[in-house]
C-alpha cells in the first residue's frame, strides 16, 4: 500500500514537470541549458525508473508511457550533457 501511495506521489509530481515543461515550450520560453530539471531526458529517467519498480498497477503504468510520449514532443535543450548522453532503456521500446 505505502509502495503504492510513493508511486502515485512520483506520478504527481512527473506530471506536474511535464505539464511545466510544455508551458514553457508553448510560451517560447527557452529552458536554461545549465538546468537538469529543465531536460525531458531528466524527466524521462525519473519515469523509467518508476517503470522499472515493482508494484506499480497497469493504470500507472499507462499514465508514466503517457507522460514518456508527452516529453517526446518536447526538443531538448542544445548543449546539455544530457541531450547527448541519452541511453536507450527498456521501458522507452514499450
Amino acid at each position: 500500500m505505502w509502495t503504492d501511495t510513493c508511486h502515485k506521489n512520483d506520478l504527481v509530481h512527473l506530471e506536474a514537470m511535464v505539464i511545466r515543461l510544455e508551458q514553457l515550450l508553448a510560451l517560447g520560453d527557452s529552458i536554461a541549458a545549465t538546468s537538469l530539471v529543465g531536460q525531458p531526458a531528466y524527466w524521462r529517467e525519473r519515469i523509467g525508473m518508476l517503470l522499472e519498480s515493482a508494484g506499480v498497477s497497469t493504470a500507472d503504468r499507462e499514465l508514466a508511457r503517457a507522460l514518456l510520449r508527452r516529453l517526446a514532443r518536447i526538443p531538448e535543450s542544445r548543449g546539455h550533457p544530457m541531450a547527448a548522453n541519452e541511453r536507450a532503456h527498456t521501458w522507452e521500446r514499450t
